[in-house]
């Protein structure tokens, strides 16, 4: 009788364990190159992370989706990243994105060591002209896989086990 009611709970319960693990990241081929996103977050204008790749020479614009109210187009902001504890500080700039308004943004290459970060990590904050948010990044991993393919980069080596 326990056996049956653990697999029946395990059964009900799997499904939104997956649900959570996805956590809303897309990624692949889009409008102006290939892309990975993480989903929108509250008082975002636009997704809370969105890398761009040109697929010309795999460069990757970063922007983060809280909208800036000071300063304009292309004066430098820092984006501050704390991946599970660990500090990332990039000079940005500030990018007018026509549909999300006045965003910070960092230019990156498709192997930067941030990328792999939040493939690897379990939350991020970032913090952008004082304000902060927290980005979950379950799912990141196969989104980023899926924009370096749409990309035209080579895939990451799977480590061996």
């Amino acid at each position: 009788m326990f056996r049956k009611l653990l697999a029946l709970s395990i059964f009900i319960t799997a499904p939104g364990i997956a649900l959570a693990q996805g956590g809303g990241w897309q990624g692949g081929p889009g409008g102006d190159g290939s892309f990975a996103a993480a989903p929108a977050c509250a008082g975002c204008t636009a997704p809370a992370l969105q890398f761009s790749c040109r697929s010309s020479d795999k460069q990757v614009r970063l922007t983060v989706g809280l909208p800036l109210s000071g300063g304009g187009e292309g004066q430098k902001v820092d984006l501050i990243f704390s991946i599970d504890g660990l500090v990332d500080v990039r000079r940005g700039y500030r990018y007018r994105d026509p549909a999300a308004g006045l965003l910070g943004a960092t230019d990156i290459t498709i192997d930067d060591g941030l990328i792999a970060a939040l493939k690897l990590g379990k939350t991020a904050t970032v913090t952008l002209d004082e304000q902060t948010i927290q980005v979950p990044l379950a799912g990141s991993a196969e989104a980023f896989k899926a924009m370096r393919a749409a990309c035209g980069a080579a895939p990451v080596p799977e480590r061996e086990q």
